[in-house]
């Protein structure tokens, strides 16, 4: 119950006009999809926060195609490598129930965690955050660089930071 309290205090930090019942449910759901996820609720809320601060409908980025609470870019989705396929509209139309933006989050970041653990032997929020928001070159990897065959990270960048 603490969890889901610090949760709601964490939402609503963000969106202060957003009702109780709204923040409860989206704590719980926080807290439900780490467990099954193994990612920490709280970096997926803060994301949300710097996505599109709590707001569901929200649609933005590059030629509107970034979609709800996290800002799920409909570009970097192989289901919609042709945008105006049945298969990219359905879900454009999930991505839009923010309980499933939320579950899209987390699994998003489950991958880069696992992707980081296999490509670098490391996958703290640091480095699959940088995966998230699309930070990566040939010689970047999760945040990292090689340096003598060992993983060494980079500079943050600004919005990591932040």
């Amino acid at each position: 119950m603490k969890l889901i309290a610090a949760l709601m205090v964490a939402i609503s930090l963000s969106q202060p006009h957003m009702g109780r019942g709204l923040r409860k449910m989206y704590a719980e759901h926080l807290l439900h999809e780490s467990q099954r996820y193994q990612v920490d609720p709280f970096l997926v809320a803060a994301i949300i926060h710097h996505e599109s601060r709590w707001t569901a409908g929200v649609i933005g980025g590059e030629k509107g195609q970034c979609i709800g609470l996290g800002q799920h870019c409909l570009s970097s989705l192989s289901i919609c490598r042709d945008i105006n396929s049945a298969g990219c509209q359905t879900e454009k139309a999930r991505l839009l129930d923010p309980l499933w933006n939320i579950t899209r989050t987390f699994q998003h970041l489950r991958k880069w965690k696992a992707y980081c653990r296999h490509k670098t032997g490391r996958s703290l929020e640091h480095h699959i955050l940088q995966g998230y928001q699309g930070f990566g070159t040939m010689t970047r990897v999760c945040g990292q660089h090689q340096v003598h065959g060992q993983w060494v990270d980079v500079l943050l960048p600004k919005m990591t930071r932040d």
